[in-house]
């Protein structure tokens, strides 16, 4: 399978995920479930994929320079690219799952899933933002 079509793949993945947060009122706890399953195929689809580049080309240097040297080879940044997509979508079920357990609207949950699903940590820190504030005003 060529890299592209892993890529492409990854990211299908990934959407199945994500539609199922945003749709989560329906059901919540059973589709955080299918979220959180999507995230761990991804979970394997990582390790099939840092497998597939095999022994890096250039010697890991944890600089900037070298880290970008490693992002360099197209195993690695396909790599890199999906385990920025379990992480993150991993982060958007347990915000959905706490969201539910803390009663949080699902109006209020669905821009910080959409921050964490394009920038990762800015969506985690709204979420927890807007979760504090629930709190404060709740007691």
């Amino acid at each position: 399978m060529s890299l592209d079509t892993m890529f492409m793949l990854a990211n299908a993945i990934g959407l199945v995920g994500w539609l199922a947060l945003l749709f989560a009122p329906l059901n919540r706890s059973t589709l955080v479930e299918v979220a959180r399953i999507a995230g761990v195929a991804l979970c394997i689809f990582y390790v099939v994929t840092f497998a597939k580049a095999g022994s890096p080309q250039v010697p890991i240097d944890y600089s900037l320079t070298g880290i970008a040297a490693f992002f360099g080879i197209p195993g690695y940044l396909l790599a890199g690219w999906i385990h920025y997509l379990a992480f993150d979508l991993w982060i958007g079920s347990w915000e959905a799952e706490e969201a539910g357990r803390t009663g949080m609207a699902h109006a209020l949950l669905l821009p910080c899933l959409l921050f964490t699903y394009l920038l990762g940590p800015v969506g985690l820190l709204l979420f927890l933002v807007v979760r504090a504030m629930g709190r404060r005003q709740r007691g």
